[in-house]
């Protein structure tokens, strides 16, 4: 028999978290980490797509972040023991990240929609 891609215990409305406890499918804590994920997915497409090394550089740097990210969001608390094994949340990046922003601004790289997929992939 195959693995199943399924495990039923989620059928009474609930999920499981990182390190146990389990909340409702519909609570906050689910639909940030799932949002997560989508941007994740997302910038997977664009760093794909872009063309310009120094712009999917900076988006590849992103991607470890959501994942971090994600797990914290995933864990009952910081308390848990699954905690420590959380992956650190960079404290620069936020400062970076703005930093980044003003570059693009004086360099007019924001992306807007184009006939180049990896600039329309990022709009």
């Amino acid at each position: 028999m195959a693995n199943r891609i399924y495990t039923r215990t989620g059928d009474d409305g609930s999920t499981g978290l990182f390190g146990g406890g389990r909340v409702a499918k519909h609570d906050s804590r689910v639909e940030a980490y799932g949002a997560i994920d989508e941007l994740n997915a997302v910038l997977g497409v664009a760093i794909a797509a872009v063309e310009d090394a120094a712009i999917r550089g900076r988006l590849q740097r992103l991607q470890p972040d959501l994942f971090a990210i994600g797990a914290h969001l995933a864990t009952p608390d910081s308390a848990s023991p699954a905690a420590k094994h959380l992956p650190p949340l960079p404290d620069a990046r936020p400062a970076e990240m703005e930093q980044w922003i003003d570059e693009a601004e004086r360099r007019h790289w924001f992306l807007f929609e184009t006939s180049r997929q990896g600039d329309s992939s990022g709009h």
